[in-house]
């Protein structure tokens, strides 16, 4: 009978063990992270597991965890125009791993978890796009429109890190400087002059207009 009894002691306990070791294996990716499992049964680049659970078998299976939390890089660089003039710029841009499996599969092999990684990736070639983008533009046509130059490097590097699995969730510009302060200060103070005299120059053709109204208005009273 004692033997009968360690007999099933050792099941129970072989089946604890078990369940303990699937559990152990489970794998559940939190709100903003996937897994992508690589090796037997999971194709050749692996399966994407977000928003779900799944067992990664010990020895046959690997779970790379990827995070998909939006990062921010700051990018501060200095530049010449087309024109020659130093310009320094200053931006932010939001960037996160695409949502879809295949952005995952693209961007997990090579960032994994680290953060870090995705963004000295994305300020170093957003530093270089940013830098190609100003060499096209004068510095003037810059200052005038700068959304212009926002929309060019946003929609050229959209397809850089689309190719990295990479989603660039806002980029903006948030301060343009010449190297020595003076072309922009003397580009402002011309441009401030110019709009005084165009100001001048309405009042001064209304002053014209109400006086031949005037003279209009007393030659029909005299008539």
């Amino acid at each position: 009978m004692s033997s009968i009894v360690i007999a099933v002691v050792v099941v129970v306990v072989l089946l604890v063990l078990f369940v303990l070791l699937l559990l152990s294996r489970y794998r559940v990716p939190g709100a903003e992270e996937a897994f992508i499992v690589t090796g037997t049964g999971k194709g050749h680049q692996g399966k994407v597991y977000r928003g779900t659970g799944t067992f990664v078998l010990p020895v046959v299976q690997r779970a790379t965890r990827v995070q998909l939390s939006s990062i921010k890089a700051d990018l501060d660089t200095s530049t010449p125009a087309n024109d020659g003039i130093e310009l320094k710029v200053r931006g932010v841009a939001v960037v996160k791993v695409g949502d879809t499996p295949e952005a995952i599969l693209k961007a997990g092999p090579r960032f994994g978890d680290d953060l870090n990684r995705v963004k000295a990736l994305v300020t170093e070639q957003l530093s270089g796009e940013l830098r190609s983008i100003v060499g096209t533009m004068t510095a003037k046509s810059i200052l005038v429109d700068r959304q212009q130059l926002v929309d060019q490097v946003a929609q050229s590097i959209k397809e850089i890190l689309a190719n990295q699995g990479l989603l660039l969730d806002s980029f903006s510009i948030n301060d343009v400087q010449d190297s020595d302060g003076q072309y922009f200060s003397d580009l402002a103070a011309k441009e401030r002059s110019d709009q005084a005299a165009i100001a001048a120059q309405s009042r001064a053709e209304a002053h014209r207009v109400a006086e031949q109204s005037r003279i209009h208005n007393e030659q029909a009273i005299i008539e």
